[in-house]
């Protein structure tokens, strides 16, 4: 009897189940001719638990940070091209030192790029991000340019030019001097010199008889180079 029971209980709860699933059906289709899919997509998302992504979806997404091209670190110059790529169809500001500087759309590969930006001498900050049409702003893409025109210092410590120089044992010279900054480059007569920490340098060569000119270079890291031509004598 107790089976008997229990099988006329489960028979009844498929039978409302089953009433249920065709009563929905019917709605579910009464409703999709009367307001559509995207309305039953909606309604369907928040039985689901869905209703934060539709909201989402509906806020859009914010453009992508730009990619900005490799710009110098420093430079004697009084302006430069900044250029780099963000999404197509975007607007893309720029601005230098906190204040809006200029202002382009991006083209059909994403690509923008502003030519003669004018810097200052000293730091330069630069900002660029990417505004969609609804006026969605990017993260922010930042770079530092210094603008430095001060000529390197170089000092010959030793030999003294114009010195003059005799016998077997003083043909090996080496020229000694120094830089005002440790990053500056040293080349004499196009070979590389070694800068020290302490702005030291140093070069070994061999003498030729008569005057030897040595043209020694220095350049600093924005560009700003000097040369100047050093003379000794040698005689056997």
């Amino acid at each position: 009897m107790a089976g008997s029971r229990l099988r006329r209980i489960q028979r009844k709860q498929s039978s409302q189940q089953a009433l249920i699933y065709i009563i929905l059906s019917v709605a579910l289709l009464i409703g999709l001719f009367k307001w559509g899919i995207p309305v039953l997509v909606n309604v369907v998302s928040i039985w689901s638990g869905g209703e934060e992504i539709v909201q989402n979806e509906g806020n859009g997404v914010r453009p992508q940070r730009p990619a900005l091209d490799p710009v110098p670190e420093a430079t004697f110059s009084s302006s430069i091209r900044v250029s780099g790529y963000a999404q197509g169809g975007m607007r893309v500001k720029l601005r230098l030192n906190g204040l809006d500087n200029d202002e382009k759309e991006t083209d059909s590969d994403g690509r923008f790029v502003f030519n003669g930006v004018e810097l200052l001498v000293g730091d330069n900050e630069l900002e660029v991000k990417a505004i969609d049409d609804q006026d969605r702003e990017s993260d922010v893409a930042r770079v530092s340019v210094m603008v430095d025109r001060e000529k390197p210092v170089l000092t010959i410590m030793s030999p003294d030019e114009e010195h003059q120089f005799y016998g077997q044992d003083q043909r090996t010279l080496e020229i000694v001097g120094e830089v005002d900054d440790a990053e500056d480059g040293v080349a004499i007569n196009d070979n590389y010199v070694r800068v020290g920490s302490d702005g030291r340098f140093s070069f070994k060569t061999v003498m030729e008889d008569g005057a030897n000119e040595y043209v020694i270079r220095v350049s600093d890291r924005a560009g700003n180079a000097i040369e100047r031509v050093f003379r000794v004598f040698y005689s056997l």
